[in-house]
């Protein structure tokens, strides 16, 4: 990350391309706890750990142009000023090694008026099982 804040697509590319190489070496188990926490392991049906590495894996297979572009968007311009987003709602697990929180507290802080629900114990994944409450909170805020 500190390589995308400093504008070294070059030394982001080169870290990038190293973690590609390590998933590809790793089973799909071990890649899957490289992005969860055991919280979010937790969340997840047995045979859902290994599909969820997997799919992180899948990511990876042909290159590792998608990671960079999503490094890449913490530090680049979305095509739309947050500040201008209205009646949002930022659900975030507190633990969270995906995307941490301070994602989260940015987002909350740019848009006007925005509410930050940052749950207790959640990771990235397992915030999931707080979907009713989420999709309600959505309906609440419908025009």
């Amino acid at each position: 990350m500190s390589h995308a804040i400093n504008g070294d697509v070059e030394g982001l590319t080169v870290a990038i391309e190293a973690d590609r190489r390590d998933i590809a070496a790793a089973d799909d188990r071990a890649v899957a706890t490289m992005y969860a926490t055991p919280q979010d392991l937790a969340a997840l049906p047995e045979p859902c750990i290994d599909w969820l590495g997997a799919y992180a894996r899948s990511a990876y297979t042909t290159s590792a142009d998608g990671a960079l572009e999503d490094w890449l968007s913490f530090v680049k311009p979305w095509g739309f000023e947050v500040a201008d987003a209205r009646n949002v709602a930022v659900w975030h697990g507190d633990q969270d090694v995906a995307v941490t929180p301070a994602s989260a507290w940015w987002i909350t802080a740019q848009a006007v008026g925005a509410s930050l629900h940052l749950l207790a114990g959640e990771g990235h994944v397992s915030i999931a099982l707080h979907l009713p409450t989420i999709i309600a909170d959505l309906f609440e805020r419908a025009p």
